[in-house]
């Protein structure tokens, strides 16, 4: 076993019913051949049963027993929409693909289409950082890398490429990724590029990349269509010793339909630090369109470039330790926005464009229904993300403004009476699970007294460089470790991505969202009292979904719309209704 992998072991420890998806099931082993027939007794070799033998047939699962996988793999699976092939992890087993050495475009590559690769630890064991190749490498399709674990990469942790159409990252630990360059930090945790279609990275925790945490970036190729939610992330750029970008959209390029919403930020203080969040990069570029939403953020700023035809901010947390930093910030300045929305905002301390709040009210017209304090939150506060593939299983993100030795957690929509759990700390995953017990429908206690991290391959001393978070903040993933009779089987997703906008909105309200099937789903609109002012019944496709209508009969105010399946299954946003 590699030493560093070790580390990743939790992530393998699935003892959760099996996805059914298909009516086959294959095996894979570490002693498996090219001749095996994927049973159990006599399994395939890894890159045999990627290679999509011809008994594979969509909605099948081919199984990955523990071990050490050496090579570059390249996956040609190809399944359909209503049921892709499931590559995943056997319960309990550790999966490792180790690429060091070997030639390839990443040490696993996505050719095929609709398949999905679920469970496994991609890395390398390389300690000099010179092979600047990707750890997962998207050039298929429709595909979508789950629950995986993606670090110590030469180059990117994850190259998510044009071609890639509507594929997802989620539910992945991407950590440590790249190398130091004589003037920057390269590799960046998320790579993306993209056209056609709507590229989704959502649940993952992002952290010590050497270059962007997420780079959304273009010199030739388009920079359109992209959802970015509910990831945490933190200390990008660390390993050069100045922190970099958690997010960066921009490029030569126009943006456009770029949603960066729910997602969760923090850079440690007294560390030299660019913006947090960047839209935009090229002066000579007019961008079209981009919505940050529902953010926290501490210790980093909003920060756009240039000029853009329509830019909206709302309902985000931003806050620094520092009166001195700008929370918001422009260049050249705010005016270059053709249609500005920027409300229903929280500011501490810092400045909007150089300008206190109250001038920033003044001189823009904008944040007429934000808040600023001049002071830091002294009540913590904490987000439990859910994972929509995995019952049973969070991220955990804790903002200890108290500075508490420990803080009570509410997981009682993701753990039922009875379940066993353990709680991994993101920063130290050497060390195993740092709670467990069974979950009684109380909180659960999640330590904030950590001081251990897990360093980079090749680092053997961390210095003053690499150093916990904690108390102030801490990333944590939740799993139950033992099925409990009676739960239910894991979910399935069948809607994912909603996005409305124009946000807030005059007459017509354009609604887009992902759909794993086709069938019929229900677009409803509510007022703020609960009331249904509009309902619709109408049919989804497979993947991409668009509506338009017409909502000028509505009058000023807030209200819900939202998309429901036959399952149940439901995505609602917060939009503003303007006369």
């Amino acid at each position: 076993m590699i030493p560093v992998m070790k580390l990743l072991y939790f992530f393998l420890m699935l003892s959760l019913p099996v996805l059914a998806l298909g009516n086959n099931a294959y095996h894979v082993k570490v002693s498996g051949s090219s001749s095996g027939n994927g049973s159990k007794t006599n399994p395939w070799n890894l890159q045999t049963a990627l290679n999509h033998p011809q008994k594979v047939a969509a909605g099948d699962t081919i199984w990955v027993h523990g071990g050490v996988y050496h090579g570059a793999f390249v996956s040609k699976l190809w399944g359909s929409a209503n049921n892709p092939i499931i590559v995943r992890a056997v319960p309990g087993e550790q999966v490792i693909l180790d690429g060091n050495g070997y030639n390839g475009d990443g040490v696993l590559s996505f050719e095929g289409r609709y398949t999905w690769i679920w469970g496994l630890t991609i890395t390398t064991s390389n300690t000099n950082r010179n092979d600047d190749k990707d750890v997962v490498f998207f050039i298929g399709s429709n595909n979508k890398l789950i629950n995986c674990t993606v670090s110590n990469g030469g180059g990117n942790g994850v190259g998510l490429w044009k071609t890639a159409i509507d594929s997802e990252i989620y539910g992945c630990i991407i950590y440590h990724n790249g190398y130091i360059g004589d003037t920057r930090g390269h590799g960046h945790g998320v790579y993306i590029q993209n056209e056609t279609g709507t590229k989704l990275v959502r649940n993952n925790v992002i952290f010590n990349s050497y270059g962007v945490g997420i780079h959304v970036f273009g010199e030739t190729a388009h920079i359109r269509g992209y959802n970015i939610e509910e990831n945490t992330m933190f200390n990008c750029g660390l390993p050069y010793g100045m922190l970099e970008r958690h997010i960066l959209i921009g490029g030569n390029q126009p943006v456009e339909r770029a949603h960066v919403k729910s997602n969760l930020f923090y850079n440690r203080q007294n560390i030299s630090s660019k913006a947090m969040m960047q839209f935009g990069y090229s002066y000579g570029t007019t961008n079209k369109s981009a919505e940050f939403t529902g953010n926290y953020m501490v210790d980093g700023s909003y920060y756009c470039i240039a000029h853009w035809d329509s830019m909206r901010v709302t309902e985000n947390t931003i806050i620094s330790h520092s009166e001195n930093m700008q929370l918001i910030a422009f260049d050249p300045t705010y005016f270059n926005i053709g249609h500005p929305y920027f409300n229903y905002n929280t500011y501490h301390k810092g400045n909007l464009g150089l300008l206190s709040f109250n001038e920033w009210q003044n001189v823009t017209g904008e944040d007429a229904n934000s808040t600023y304090s001049a002071d830091e939150p002294t009540a913590t506060c904490y987000f439990v993300n859910k994972n929509i593939y995995e019952e049973g299983r969070a991220n955990i993100t804790v903002y200890n403004w108290a500075g508490s030795n420990s803080v009570n957690v509410d997981v009682s929509n993701v753990l039922n009476t009875g379940d066993e759990y353990e709680l991994f700390d993101t920063s130290n995953l050497a060390v195993g699970a740092i709670a467990s017990g069974t979950f009684n429908g109380n909180s659960i206690s999640v330590p904030m007294q950590l001081t251990e991290v897990e360093l980079p391959n090749g680092v053997t001393n961390g210095g003053t460089l690499y150093v916990h978070t904690a108390p102030h903040f801490g990333a944590f993933v939740l799993r139950r470790t033992k099925e409990n009779a009676g739960t239910s089987s894991v979910e399935r997703k069948t809607l994912s991505g909603l996005t409305v906008y124009p946000n807030p909105v005059n007459e017509s309200v354009t609604v887009t969202f992902q759909s794993e099937t086709a069938g019929k789903i229900t677009l409803e609109v509510t007022d703020s009292a609960g009331r249904i002012v509009f309902s619709e019944t109408v049919g989804s496709c497979l993947g991409q979904n668009s509506y338009t209508h017409n909502i000028s009969f509505l009058q000023a105010g807030l209200y819900i719309i939202a998309v429901n399946d036959s399952k149940n299954l439901l995505n609602a946003k917060l939009i503003v209704a303007r006369k």
